[in-house]
């Protein structure tokens, strides 16, 4: 009742209540948050209607010759056209029958998250680049009780197999993300994809919200627990990851001398890096983390 009145009374004399308390913490909407985990869920798309944009910060770089050597041929005999918005080229290629050859591509299907790196410049399916529009338009619309780089805390209440709810709390001077769950064996699986929607929604909200007036946060993760980290979010292939698990500690020069340039590049962009200073995830306050 104390932190209800805390937060919410009322600063007149004539009624009950401490006065009104500047929040600093946001809690993020239920619904909201289940909306934002739908549209990041990749779908299986057939190759039909796909454009040039550019490299998706979250995207996966796959790679198919056949489809990349099409594609090329494809875009290079395009002019471009304006962007729906003004602000950058888009062009847009539909692959039919006749571009398609001896039936190579048949059954070839692309994960909405996706894209091809081809001479023209990264493919996608345009139900990718809608879907990144999505996103970027729920952010736009999101309102904070106070600006972002002003907030110390966030939570969000997380679903984990229709039944099961605990909150989410992601320290904003720190990026420390808190997974306050008391069924760790039942929700573990759901961990790496959580940790990345967060990261993902918290640095898109600075992105686009507070940019201007304050830089846009790194996560720096402990080596351990960056190598568990969703593929999505790091890029590190099951060979990578099984060749730093051979060594008795993982550490950022290890990763590092295993990952490329277009990998550490990726990093930069979407925020994150390994590395023993500063803020590590968390699966709750004063308890040993257990392994994704």
């Amino acid at each position: 009742m104390l932190l209800e009145w805390t937060i919410h009374g009322n600063s007149s004399n004539d009624e009950l209540g401490l006065p009104e308390a500047h929040s600093k913490t946001w809690l993020v909407d239920r619904s909201f948050w289940q909306s934002w985990e739908q549209k990041n869920e990749p779908q299986l798309v057939p190759p039909g209607k796909l454009c040039v944009e550019v490299e998706p910060v979250w995207g996966t770089e796959v790679t198919h010759d056949r489809l990349r050597k099409l594609l090329d041929i494809c875009f290079s005999k395009l002019t471009k056209e304006t962007h729906p918005r003004g602000d950058a080229p888009l062009r847009q290629c539909v692959l039919t029958k006749q571009d398609r050859p001896n039936n190579d591509l048949e059954g070839v299907q692309l994960m909405t998250c996706d894209y091809i790196k081809g001479t023209e410049g990264h493919y996608m399916l345009m139900e990718s680049f809608l879907s990144l529009r999505k996103y970027e338009r729920m952010i736009e619309k999101v309102k904070l009780p106070t600006p972002i780089h002003l907030l110390d805390h966030i939570i969000i209440p997380i679903n984990v197999r229709e039944s099961h709810w605990f909150p989410a709390h992601m320290n904003l001077q720190t990026r420390c993300i808190s997974l306050l769950d008391s069924s760790q064996t039942y929700s573990a699986a759901a961990y790496p994809q959580q940790r990345m929607l967060i990261w993902n929604f918290s640095k898109m909200v600075w992105t686009i919200n507070a940019s201007t007036v304050a830089l846009v946060p790194c996560w720096t993760i402990h080596p351990e627990r960056f190598i568990v980290l969703h593929p999505r979010m790091t890029d590190l292939t099951p060979g990578m990851v099984q060749t730093l698990g051979r060594h008795k500690e993982v550490t950022t020069r290890n990763i590092m001398d295993t990952i490329n340039d277009q990998i550490e590049t990726r990093w930069k962009r979407r925020g994150i890096s390994p590395g023993l200073a500063g803020n590590q995830s968390t699966d709750s306050p004063g308890q040993k983390r257990k392994p994704d």
